[in-house]
């Protein structure tokens, strides 16, 4: 699904227009002059999902359901299907997760590497998410296990209202940056990617080194790379 739906009504708007069913995960008009009580609300889209309509546009139910329960509009991350029945809204079966881990999840199963982790150089493993517009590092771990329980907690932070900065804090990671360059030459901000870039001057020839979730990982690429 689209990473940036549009912004849902309040909660009080939500919950005066529809009932949530918590077994069934099913949204239940409770009737206005548009609606007919006790009717189940909605239809799915040719892809699978819920939807729902209000004041003339079109939301999908899970995000509805979402915003009812906790109260929080999940900006920049996707309410996510465990048991991938796009259909079934029960909450026990809707988890928040960047649209990228989202996107990538069969893919990052296959690999043996939970959602929201990677390995690093060092073979250490790196917990990172994405917030909106922002994608702060929230620290490398020992183990897979680890890292990914990390990664759960900030998504927990995140849909209960925490900020970016917040969350950096509680996990004592270095400050997200979101322009500007390095203090090592050759490393600096792509902001179009939300990654550290690394170049080079080697053999008189400048090379591309990568890029990197964390400045320090873009640091240690120029550095190995002289």
């Amino acid at each position: 699904m689209r990473n940036n739906p549009r912004a849902l009504p309040s909660r009080e708007k939500l919950h005066e227009l529809f009932a949530y069913e918590p077994e069934t995960g099913f949204l239940v008009n409770k009737g206005t002059a548009y609606r007919k009580k006790g009717a189940l609300s909605g239809t799915l889209d040719t892809y699978g999902y819920g939807q729902v309509c209000i004041e003339g546009k079109l939301f999908r139910s899970h995000r509805v359901v979402w915003k009812m329960a906790h109260g929080v509009e999940p900006l920049g991350l996707d309410v996510d299907h465990i048991n991938g029945d796009k259909s079934d809204n029960r909450l026990e079966n809707l988890q928040l997760l960047s649209h990228r881990a989202n996107c990538s999840r069969e893919k990052t199963t296959k690999s043996g590497l939970p959602a929201g982790v990677g390995k690093t150089p060092e073979n250490r493993y790196r917990a990172s998410i994405r917030l909106g517009s922002e994608y702060p590092h929230i620290g490398n771990y020992d183990t897979p296990e680890e890292a990914s329980q990390a990664y759960e907690k900030a998504l927990e932070m995140y849909s209960s209202g925490a900020t970016t900065e917040e969350i950096r804090r509680f996990f004592g990671v270095g400050e997200y940056k979101s322009r500007g360059t390095s203090s090592i030459k050759g490393v600096s901000w792509d902001k179009n990617r939300g990654k550290w870039l690394a170049k080079a001057v080697v053999d008189n020839k400048r090379r591309y080194l990568g890029r990197f979730l964390t400045e320090e990982e873009a640091i240690e690429a120029v550095r190995r790379a002289k």
